[in-house]
């Protein structure tokens, strides 16, 4: 009898476990990743996505290929091979998922790059076909000093040079933090 309950419940339980909904959200205006199963975050990172010109695509893709170690066939032109570790590519697309540099702002050439340790974990975690939902607007992210992000910690350690719009870096003179509030105001 005992036996038979533990082999009815792996029936009812496994394919629960084998069919959750998972979802990767991609906020370009936060330049954050999210990993969410059945509606809720599992885990998230930061990521790096398109430049000004080469911007990433917004839509909603699934993942069409999966590569551990993958050579680019586009950058640098004109023959490629620079790293792509922990592809994962878009459906329809020229534009994947990958481990690279993260910057505090949008500098890749249209891929979205996910930091060290986070691009391992969604690697692992994602499969072939889980949907990937691209959002936002990257010029958001470099024209506004978002409180509590990366670019919010390197501000208050005095850097001097911020991007502050789409049309490039200006030199930051002054600024003043409100801790109530986390707003920044440059001057």
């Amino acid at each position: 009898m005992r036996q038979k309950i533990t082999i009815a419940a792996l029936v009812i339980c496994l394919p629960i476990a084998l069919l959750a909904n998972k979802t990767i959200i991609i906020d370009l205006s936060h330049q954050m990743g999210y990993a969410k199963e059945n509606g809720k975050t599992v885990f998230k990172g930061r990521i790096s996505s398109g430049r000004v010109g080469m911007e990433t695509p917004v839509g909603n893709f699934k993942i069409s290929e999966k590569k551990k170690k993958h050579k680019s066939t586009l950058w640098p032109k004109p023959n490629g091979g620079a790293s792509m570790p922990y592809m994962m590519r878009l459906s329809g697309t020229s534009y994947a998922l990958h481990l690279g540099r993260i910057a505090d702002r949008a500098v890749s050439h249209g891929c979205v790059r996910l930091g060290g340790g986070f691009a391992q974990k969604m690697y692992r975690w994602a499969n072939v076909g889980t949907s990937v939902k691209i959002k936002g607007d990257a010029k958001k992210f470099d024209s506004v000093l978002v409180p509590n992000t990366y670019q919010h910690k390197q501000l208050r350690q005095k850097r001097r040079y911020r991007p502050i719009t789409e049309y490039g870096d200006f030199e930051v003179q002054e600024y003043y933090e409100d801790e109530s509030s986390g707003i920044i105001e440059i001057y």
